[in-house]
């Protein structure tokens, strides 16, 4: 019983440490943020904050970035009219093309299929 509890209270804190990276990452997205400026507010080494991101999440502060600015950029293709120039730079990425060959990749369509797939989902 106490191993579960400590077990759960590890859980607990991973996940609101969890929480708070991203939260951090996604506030500060278009800034880049560096692993510097991740244990800066973490307030743990580069190496410690390096690997605390690879344990919390699987993946390295880059792929961690990238999978971000994604998940953001469909979230504006789905939610609203911005253009795909704008949610580009919302994501930032300062060429609309770059940013559309970048997205064909991860997503596997362009912004504009995307938008309309997901509006067409999610229509009656």
């Amino acid at each position: 019983e106490f191993d579960a509890k400590l077990e759960f209270e590890k859980r607990l804190g991973s996940s609101d440490r969890e929480r708070r990276l991203l939260d951090f990452i996604d506030q500060r997205l278009l800034d880049n943020p560096s692993v510097s400026d991740v244990s800066a507010y973490l307030k743990l080494s580069k190496s410690r904050t390096s690997h605390f991101i690879k344990e919390l999440t699987g993946r390295s502060l880059r792929e961690l970035k990238e999978q971000r600015r994604l998940r953001r950029a469909q979230d504006l293709l789905a939610a609203t009219a911005l253009s795909v120039k704008e949610v580009a730079v919302q994501c930032g990425f300062n060429d609309e093309n770059y940013f559309c060959r970048y997205f064909r990749l991860k997503a596997g369509s362009s912004p504009l299929t995307f938008r309309r797939e997901t509006r067409s989902r999610q229509s009656p």
